[in-house]
């Protein structure tokens, strides 16, 4: 019976997960400038960072592992303003992880991500990002952290600012937090906090 109901619930996070990439790229692929660029690639991205401890969302303490990134990103024309969130323009990214401490977890994730500015003519020399994608992971455990299936949500909350006026390099600091929503039990979930370089082609 205990299997029975496992089977359901990864069933049914499967398909809550393969829904949401459905709609993500439908979503992109229907944005004008994935068509008038054939899908070129905007930019590329790597990151570093850290296991934190359980003061956020996790549930036990993943300090000391590493985290190492290596990505692409794709902007796209959707952007909305909004009086209190400021001026919001969306990518696409896709990526490869590396968490390791005395496990090794590789990730591989497609994430839409929200870069929230204080308006279109972007004066602020800093911006607030988020995001919330889906992953991949290879290994379900990372001592103490024990995953009840492979696939994860990948969120992301960020703060950071350009290293130059063109805008062609970017700087974030980024928490990053992985789980399965409560699909499925045990949900300890992931969080690090990595410093993410974005550099425009």
């Amino acid at each position: 019976m205990v299997r029975l109901t496992q089977l359901r619930n990864n069933t049914s996070f499967v398909k809550a997960l393969f829904s949401y990439l459905i709609i993500t790229y439908l979503v992109f692929f229907s944005l004008p400038k994935a068509h008038a660029e054939g899908l070129a690639i905007d930019g590329v991205m790597l990151s570093y960072g850290q296991g934190m401890t359980d003061a956020l969302i996790q549930y036990k303490d993943i300090s000391g592992a590493q985290q190492y990134s290596l990505g692409l990103f794709w902007d796209t024309d959707y952007t909305f303003q909004h009086d209190l969130l400021g001026h919001a323009e969306l990518s696409v990214e896709a990526y490869w992880s590396k968490i390791s401490k005395q496990q090794t977890m590789k990730v591989l994730a497609l994430r839409p991500v929200l870069t929230f500015w204080e308006s279109q003519q972007k004066t602020r020399i800093w911006y607030w990002q988020a995001g919330l994608g889906v992953s991949y992971f290879d290994n379900k455990h990372l001592d103490p952290i024990e995953f009840s299936s492979n696939a994860q949500f990948a969120m992301i909350f960020g703060i950071g600012m350009p290293l130059d006026k063109a805008k062609q390099h970017q700087l974030t600091l980024r928490y990053n937090h992985y789980s399965n929503g409560y699909t499925s039990r045990p949900n300890q979930g992931l969080d690090t906090l990595t410093l993410d370089w974005h550099y425009r082609l």
